[in-house]
């Protein structure tokens, strides 16, 4: 912590002198060690942030072209093997990928994929809806709102905790409720629960199924939230008949279906071009096709059609942004510094407007990264992986260098129109191969660009940045230092010239006396 003066610095009473200007004057060397240290300290901390800023670029980048998940990922063989798929219905949706076949299609929807079921009776009469799910089951079980059984009355259990001690209401009285299990999880209820805390409670559990209400059927329906032929819904009660209350365990309802002899799923049955495929669920992907089924429907036709230009501008995107990369880095690394510019201190700001100082500090932040060796590494290293890749059999090379620039990719449109058009794996190849260590392959494009952009950002995380904030840290120590020394010159001074202001101050005072004595 710096040292704070305590002197009255009051100046320039009796001899009329400008202090504060004398003493900054004759401290003025020490005052330049500051401003230097502060300098220093400045450009280390505005280096620190544009090592990150570029960091910052090369990630982006890398997350962009060359991450699975990235927006406009370059790495999965679909962004090579584009496709339009062309005609529609409501029953059925269609994409296709990978591994897809340009042609004519036909796909007709026999059945649909559905979980296994149970339906419950229709409650005590017409009209007579459930009230409300908000209800508590005691006052649901005391009500007349009870779906037709042909298992009588209604059973509720003493429910017991894992100890087998009765568990008991706030007043203290031991309560009924139910317990039974679905799909081997167990459920216990209290009388006292929310009818919608009890369907939240089974849905969002791991049994797999949902449980619901519909006031226009006037029913409740517990399915399996998985679909096929092996969906199962097992549920087992021991004492209670949770389920005979919602009319789940038989009825006199035809329509009505038990829990304990649930209506089977099944799996969807669809024929594409005539072949029968089944399939446990409404979405699947059959070679390259993705479908998503919505309804039965007869025979429905639709085309697949390669599109490359979904590709070509993937592709064209990571050229782009690659030359804007490569131009970023090249003109770092040619910018001089001017010597003419450093950091403004405090004091220079004061006399300045900011305009001026945004103009000034956009100067003096010029050339941090002249000639810088590791950046320049960097820019050699995109340079060779890019030449040496294959990208020119696609259409892709450098174009003629300018002195005083970076050569940037450019594209031979028609070329790689056709290469995407006539073999799209060997430009998934070019750019996407996985490396092989044991053939001494590198792999694609994409991993080779990736790797010298993890090396570069890796080191200057590991060392530069943490080197440079090391030497914030030691800067602003010094400066600390130097501030301290500052002010005890500063406060000597004072003393002085405070000492000098009460010695005139007395001589005057006895001039005056022995003038008013000759008056």
């Amino acid at each position: 912590m710096a040292y704070t003066p305590m002197v009255n610095r009051v100046s320039g009473m009796s001899s009329g002198m400008d202090t504060e200007a004398m003493v900054r004057a004759m401290t003025m060397s020490q005052q330049y060690k500051i401003d230097v240290l502060f300098r220093k300290k400045t450009m280390a901390e505005w280096k620190s942030a544009a090592i990150t800023e570029n960091n910052n670029m090369l990630r982006t980048f890398k997350d962009d072209f060359i991450s699975i998940l990235g927006s406009k990922s370059l790495m999965k063989a679909d962004a090579y093997n584009t496709f339009t798929v062309k005609g529609s219905s409501n029953s059925v949706s269609v994409s296709a990928g990978a591994g897809a076949k340009a042609g004519l299609y036909k796909i007709s929807v026999e059945q649909m994929a559905t979980g296994a079921k149970a339906v419950g009776g229709r409650f005590a009469s017409e009209g007579n809806t459930l009230g409300s799910l908000n209800a508590t089951l005691r006052t649901l079980i005391d009500s007349d709102a009870r779906a037709t059984s042909d298992f009588g009355d209604i059973n509720t259990v003493h429910l017991t905790d894992r100890n087998d001690e009765y568990m008991y209401d706030d007043e203290g009285e031991a309560v009924m409720g139910f317990k039974f299990s679905i799909n081997g999880v167990d459920f216990q209820f209290k009388e006292t629960d929310r009818l919608s805390d009890v369907l939240n409670t089974i849905n969002s559990s791991k049994a797999g199924v949902k449980l619901s209400y519909t006031q226009l059927s006037n029913r409740f329906t517990l399915e399996s939230t998985a679909t096929g032929s092996s969906s199962r819904l097992n549920v087992v009660e021991d004492e209670s008949d949770f389920f005979a209350f919602l009319g789940l365990a038989g009825s006199s309802d035809a329509e009505a279906t038990s829990v304990f002899d649930p209506q089977e799923g099944q799996n969807a049955v669809v024929y594409i071009n005539g072949y029968k495929y089944q399939n446990a669920s409404n979405s699947f992907t059959v070679d390259g096709m993705s479908f998503t089924l919505n309804g039965v429907t007869s025979d429905f036709e639709f085309t697949i059609e390669r599109d490359t230009s979904k590709s070509f501008d993937l592709v064209k995107s990571f050229v782009d942004s690659l030359n804007e990369m490569l131009t970023k880095i090249g003109s770092d690394l040619r910018q001089k510094k001017d010597g003419k510019y450093s950091p403004l201190t405090d004091m220079m700001k004061e006399s300045m407007s900011e305009k001026e100082i945004e103009d000034w500090e956009k100067k003096a932040k010029e050339g941090m990264f002249y000639r810088d060796n590791k950046l320049d590494t960097l820019l050699r290293s995109l340079q060779k992986e890019l030449a040496d890749s294959g990208l020119r059999d696609i259409g892709i090379s450098f174009g003629t260098y300018t002195p005083g620039s970076v050569a940037k990719l450019e594209i031979n449109e028609d070329k790689l129109r056709a290469a995407l058009e006539s073999d799209p794996d060997k430009v998934y190849n070019i750019m996407a191969r996985a490396a092989n260590p044991s053939e001494r392959d590198t792999g694609g494009v994409l991993h080779r660009v990736g790797a010298a952009i993890d090396k570069y950002t890796a080191d200057t995380r590991t060392y530069d940045i943490q080197n440079l904030r090391d030497n914030v840290n030691d800067y602003v120590k010094r400066i600390n230092e130097q501030e301290d020394k500052l002010y005890i010159m500063q406060e000597r001074l004072y003393l002085k010239y405070a000492a000098f202001e009460k010695s005139l101050a007395s001589m005057q005072s006895q001039s005056g006396q022995i003038s008013a004595y000759f008056g």
